[in-house]
């Protein structure tokens, strides 16, 4: 067995009552006492590495087995002890407790169940350094009559969280985060707390968001196994916890009086852990009552049935007669988690306090219960979950002989500090053209989980990074490297190549095998299988969140549209347009613009049904990439039934300066999602000759014909139609406003696409 591991709050010091010293000096006067501080021993032992030591004398020969322990912080007069009685138990017989210099210390056999026995020891105030209880042999001894008159720890903690929680999980949390006690005592009953100073009550009263936390312990002998109810009867929010697992609460404001019941839970015959939690506005106030198997109603829970509030679960465990007494402790430290994920990540370092016989030549293997194991004399570990985990420590000395020590260490109480990782791809374009290199980068960072977190990010944790870079061919590149985020950001180069040997990237990053941030980028090539779902500044998403890359093609014959059909021009004309009829611009003094005097020139028994798209402006898309946007409302637009449509943009990429080149592969990307993928024939129509920005047009112009000269599509050459008006070119614009188009400049507008179309009969 092993010493106890405990979690979340370190109490500073403890307070006695007074009948407590009392009774410790009547006991020094009898002589049953004596000193035998080992603490400076004690600090050395936990601030050097742990070694193997030599096992103390045997100071009672008679007894086979013996327990080693040292007093817990916490602890009182008084003090639980649970030894192991092993696989061929001698019987509990005798016990006897002494301390290192070998006085006896009052003990006696609380209970037993045939594997190990609980013994309830009297070490007095100030109590330091090893105690041994010695056990095995038959008769009679360690049967002293004594019972502790104090069974109730309280411990009050400095809360940071503010008001009264209504809800366990908030309990918790609050709790969690109080990590230092300001005041324990001890008192014999569940109730009132008496110890609370009027000090504290007055700084209670002026900090009333800051109400502490009190949580009263003991244990409670069950003396028959079978469904036991308790309840709660408290001031303010309370909560009744059996072995750790919430049992009865009465949650949230209000007063006491009246007792809260929790559901039936089977206990087993023993000793039972309980804790109370309660957070008031005034003085806490906290009775406890049960209802034992075969009870009719629920009463107070017996003075009798309290043991002590202070227990050592798990000693070092030895025999007489064996050469290893293998035993550690452990020191967790600050729990961390990553946001959106359950994970809670706690690192412990582990020490051996073993003992040996003969050989001082050990070996010690580890094995942590969740699948991962290490060797040493101290080992550090970070777990996964915030819950019971076994830890086993095997010892073996030259001889070959070994032992094992096995411990349940609690971390349901931890709560972690939470990170996020912000973590993306740079350098790839969300429209590439095949021959177009690319290098693309994943870049790592931390970021604030929640605004109410510090923004102090981790130092000493290390994430590992994994990636597969597929190609065209079904080629696979791909990696793994550790992720030190000790600068706050990490950059890894993932692939150098050009886009037409890239089909999918894919990326994770992970933390003790947890994997906290993903993503996978796609290479999408016409038709576009990945509809558009999602534009999040300069990045394409599908509806499963996969990042996509749209490659459009190069020349007509790997896509190429075949002549628009008379019977296409007379159905349904989609105009999706952000540079002719911008919002505000009435066209001519009739109040028609290009797309009205495009439906008279088409007009007629079987002519179109025009309709016009007016695209979003830039400037009032504050999340979304401009041209990204663009090719997501077209394709919402085009796929309701559209036979032709006739594409009018890029003003908006001459007004905020956008690179001709980019414009380029947007507009191959636009043309081969609307013909390549949702099979509706393309008309383009080239921006016009702004006035005062011809020179800027002009290379989008070029950029529109050959990205339809490449799919076959036909052109509506305007910057050339109003470049050869001549003197009249600056009547097609609307005086002043160098972007707005007059009526003339919309009938011009409205002739060259009706050009671009298929003449229907007897019409010009």
């Amino acid at each position: 067995m092993c010493l106890p591991v405990r979690m979340g709050c370190v109490p500073m010091g403890i307070h006695f009552t007074e009948n407590e010293v009392q009774e410790y000096s009547q006991m020094s006067r009898l002589g049953r006492f004596s000193g035998g501080a080992l603490s400076l021993l004690i600090v050395l032992v936990l601030c050097l590495p742990a070694l193997g030591s030599r096992r103390t004398e045997w100071l009672k020969p008679e007894y086979p087995r013996r327990a080693v322990f040292s007093i817990p912080k916490d602890a009182g007069l008084y003090l639980l002890v649970d030894v192991p009685l092993g696989d061929k138990p001698e019987g509990e017989g005798s016990f006897e407790c002494v301390s290192a210099s070998g006085s006896s210390i009052p003990c006696r056999l609380v209970y037993s169940d045939g594997k190990k026995v609980s013994v309830l020891v009297c070490t007095g105030p100030g109590a330091k350094g090893s105690y041994y209880l010695y056990y095995g042999a038959p008769g009679s001894k360690g049967r002293q009559e004594i019972v502790d008159p104090v069974p109730v720890g309280v411990s009050v903690y400095r809360s940071t969280a503010k008001g009264i929680p209504n809800a366990w999980e908030k309990m918790r949390y609050m709790a969690g985060h109080s990590r230092v006690a300001s005041k324990t005592l001890r008192q014999h009953y569940f109730g009132k707390i008496e110890g609370i100073s009027a000090e504290q009550k007055a700084e209670q009263k002026y900090t009333s968001w800051k109400y502490p936390i009190v949580r009263l312990q003991s244990h409670v002998l069950c003396s028959k196994s079978g469904p036991y109810r308790f309840g709660i009867n408290c001031s303010d929010a309370g909560f009744v916890l059996i072995n750790g697992e919430v049992v009865a609460s009465w949650p949230g404001e209000h007063a006491a009086g009246t007792w809260k019941s929790g559901p039936p839970v089977y206990l087993e015959a023993g000793i039972h852990k309980l804790s109370v939690y309660t957070k008031a506005k005034y003085t806490p106030y906290a009775a406890l009552g049960w209802q034992p198997p075969g009870a009719e109603e629920k009463y107070s829970i017996p003075h009798k049935a309290l043991v002590c509030a202070s227990r050592v679960t798990d000693p070092r465990s030895e025999i007489r007669d064996e050469a290893v007494h293998p035993h550690f402790l452990s020191y967790p430290g600050r729990a961390y988690a990553f946001r959106n994920h359950r994970s809670v990540f706690i690192p412990v370092r582990f020490k051996s306090h073993s003992a040996y016989a003969k050989s001082s030549k050990l070996t010690y293997s580890w094995d942590f219960g969740d699948g991962h194991k290490a060797e040493g004399t101290y080992v550090d570990h970070v777990f996964s979950e915030a819950r019971k985990h076994e830890v086993s420590l095997t010892v073996r000395d030259a001889d070959g002989a070994e032992n094992v020590c096995k411990k349940i260490v609690d971390y349901r109480m931890i709560q972690p500090q939470y990170y996020a990782v912000a973590a993306e791809v740079t350098g790839l374009p969300a429209v590439c053209y095949p021959k177009d290199p690319v290098a693309p980068i994943l870049q790592a960072q931390w970021a604030a989980a929640y605004s109410s977190v510090s923004k102090k990010m981790p130092e000493n944790i290390v994430l590992q990074l994994s990636w597969s870079v597929e190609g065209q061919e079904g080629a696979e590149d791909s990696g793994t490297r550790d992720l030190p985020m000790t600068n706050l950001s990490a950059r890894v180069e993932l692939a150098s190549t050009n886009v037409s040997s890239m089909s999918r990237i894919s990326w994770d990053i992970s933390h003790q095998g947890i994997s906290v941030a993903s993503r996978i980028v796609n290479f999408v090539r016409p038709p576009f299988g990945d509809a558009v779902s999602r534009v999040s500044a300069e990045k394409l998403f599908n509806s499963g969140g996969e990042r996509l890359i749209l490659v459009p093609v190069l020349k007509s014959d790997e896509l190429e549209q075949p002549a628009i059909t008379t019977e296409q021009a007379r159905g349904r004309i989609v105009c999706l347009d952000d540079s002719l009829a911008a919002s505000g611009m009435d066209g001519d003094a009739d109040g028609k613009v290009y797309y009205g005097a495009l439906s008279e020139i088409m007009g007629g028994p079987d002519g179109p049904s025009i309709e016009h798209v007016q695209l979003t402006d830039w400037d009032d898309s504050t999340e979304a990439y401009g041209p990204l946007l663009r090719i997501r409302e077209a394709a919402k637009a085009v796929a309701e039934n559209a036979d032709v449509v006739i594409l009018s943009v890029g003003l908006q990429d001459i007004v905020h300066q956008r690179d001709p080149a980019e414009f380029e592969r947007h507009a191959a990307a636009l043309s081969d999602l609307i013909w390549g993928t949702l099979k509706c024939p393309v008309v383009w129509v080239t921006p016009p000759p702004y006035t005062a920005t011809t020179t800027e047009v002009r290379p989008f112009a070029a950029a529109v014909q050959r990205v339809a000269q490449a799919r076959n599509m036909p052109v509506a050459d305007l910057y050339s139609a109003f470049m050869n008006a001549g003197d009249e070119k600056d009547a097609l614009f609307r005086g002043k406003d160098e972007f707005s188009l007059s009526g003339q400049g919309h009938h011009l507008a409205a002739r060259a696409i009706a050009r671009a179309l298929p003449r229907q009969e007897g019409r010009n």
